[in-house]
C-alpha cells in the first residue's frame, strides 16, 4: 500500500520483493532503502542471552584480515509479546552481516535499539577472552601460508567487497542476492547462521479504546468502541483489517508435514497454535508425542509421520486474535509396489474365457446363417 504521506507498506513480504526502493518527487530522488527477506532456506541456530547458564550463547564477531571484513550478528529489537494477561514469548532475530575493515561509517549508520546495543556490548565484552575464536591470525601471517593463486584470489575477493559494501554504507547480508557469490562461498560466512533468540514475557492486554465525539460545549454525544470494531462516521473510512485466511491440507498417511500460519495480523508478533481453546505448547506437544510432532524456531508445527489422530482443525493467533486458520486432512495411500506379472498371470485366464465365449457365438452365428 502506497499512502498519500509518502508512506510505502508492505504487507506479508516475500523474498521476491527483496530489493532496492526509492522514491521520486519531480526531478529529486530520495535515498535508497534495500529490503532484505529471508526465507525457510536460510541456516538458523537458536541461542540464549548471556546470563544464561550452560546454554548456546550469540556467536561473537569473526575478523578476516585476510579479506579486510568483518562478520557480525546484526540484531534486530525485540518483538512484541505473544500474549497478554499471561505468560508469553518475544523473539528477535541476529542476521548475518558484513562490513569493510576499513571504513568509516557516518553517525547515522548506527541507529540500534538500546537492547541491540547492551547485547552486542556484552558479545564483545566476552569476545576479549576468546581472541582464538573470533579473529584470523594477522594478514602477514595468513599471506605467508598461501599459495600464489590462493593469494590473487584473496586479492580479488577484498576488491569485490569493498566495491560492493562502500554502496551499500558498509553493511550487507551474508546471503543477500547482492552479495556476491564468490564472498558468500567463503567457509566462514558460509557457515554463519542467523540466530534466534526468545524470551518469556508478559504484558497488560489494553484497553478498549473508545472514540468520542463531543459537542461544542464538550459534552459527550456519540462513544465508538473501536476495539469491538465498531467506528463512528465521525471518523471516516477505518483502515481495513487483514482477512483470516483458511486453508484445508490432504496430506498421506506417514508422510512428514509441516504447518505454517497461512495469514498475519501485519504485525511482527509471535505465533500461537491452538486446537480449538486448547494453546499448543512447544515442550508440553514435543514430550506427549514421543519428538513426532513439534513447534520449530519459525512457529511451524511439524509432523515427522502423520497419523489419522492428526486430522484436525489448526489455528495460530498473534495477541489473541486470530489471523489464520488450517484444516488438516490424512488419508490413506494405495501401495505403489505393485507386482504385475501377478496381475499379467490373473488376466490371462480372463481373457481366455472372452474370446472363447466370443468365438462360440461367431460360429454360432455362421451355423444360423446356413440354415
Amino acid at each position: 500500500m502506497s499512502y498519500e504521506n509518502g508512506n510505502l507498506t508492505l504487507y506479508n513480504a516475500q523474498r521476491f520483493q527483496e530489493g532496492l526502493y526509492w522514491c521520486k518527487m519531480g526531478d529529486t530522488l530520495s535515498n535508497y532503502h534495500y529490503l532484505y527477506v529471508t526465507d525457510e532456506s536460510e541456516p538458523i541456530i537458536m541461542v540464549r542471552p548471556e546470563e544464561a547458564l550452560n546454554a548456546q550463547h550469540p556467536a561473537p564477531p569473526l575478523i578476516l584480515h585476510s579479506y579486510g571484513i568483518k562478520i557480525f550478528s546484526l540484531w534486530s529489537p525485540w518483538s512484541p509479546c505473544s500474549l497478554c494477561g499471561m505468560v508469553g514469548t518475544c523473539v528477535r532475530y541476529g542476521h548475518c552481516t558484513i562490513s569493510l575493515l576499513e571504513f568509516e561509517q557516518q553517525e547515522d549508520d548506527k541507529v540500534e535499539s538500546n537492547e541491540a546495543l547492551s547485547t552486542e556490548k556484552s558479545i564483545l565484552k566476552r569476545s576479549k577472552n576468546e581472541t582464538d575464536s573470533i579473529s584470523e591470525q594477522p594478514a602477514d601471517y595468513v599471506n605467508e601460508r598461501l599459495t600464489d593463486e590462493e593469494k590473487i584470489l584473496h586479492r580479488k575477493l577484498k576488491r569485490l567487497a569493498e566495491n560492493v559494501l562502500k554502496m551499500f554504507r558498509n553493511k550487507l547480508p551474508c546471503r543477500s542476492s547482492f552479495t556476491p557469490r564468490l564472498i558468500q562461498e567463503i567457509p566462514e560466512i558460509k557457515n554463519r547462521k542467523t540466530e534466534i533468540m526468545k524470551k518469556f514475557c508478559k504484558v497488560k492486554c489494553p484497553t478498549d479504546e473508545i472514540y468520542e465525539v463531543r459537542d461544542r460545549n464538550g459534552k459527550v454525544i456519540e462513544t465508538a468502541n473501536n476495539s469491538a470494531g465498531i467506528f463512528s462516521l465521525a471518523q471516516g473510512i477505518p483502515e481495513l483489517q487483514p482477512s483470516v485466511k483458511r486453508v484445508t491440507l490432504y496430506e498421506k498417511h506417514g508422510y512428514s508435514l509441516k504447518l505454517k500460519c497461512p495469514g498475519n495480523m501485519n504485525t511482527d508478533l509471535p505465533v500461537v497454535w491452538k486446537v480449538g481453546t486448547k494453546i499448543l505448547d512447544p515442550n508440553l506437544i514435543k514430550i506427549q508425542s514421543g519428538g513426532r510432532i513439534s513447534i520449530d524456531s519459525r512457529e511451524q508445527i511439524k509432523f515427522k509421520s502423520l497419523r489419522y489422530a492428526d486430522i484436525n482443525i489448526y489455528s495460530c493467533w498473534q495477541r489473541n486474535t486470530l489471523s489464520g486458520v488450517i484444516r488438516l486432512e490424512v488419508s490413506y495411500e494405495m501401495p505403489k509396489n505393485l507386482d504385475y506379472r501377478v496381475i499379467m498371470l490373473g488376466a490371462i485366464p480372463l481373457v481366455s474365457v472372452f474370446l472363447y465365449v466370443y468365438y462360440r457365438a461367431w460360429v454360432g452365428r455362421k451355423r444360423n446363417l446356413s440354415l
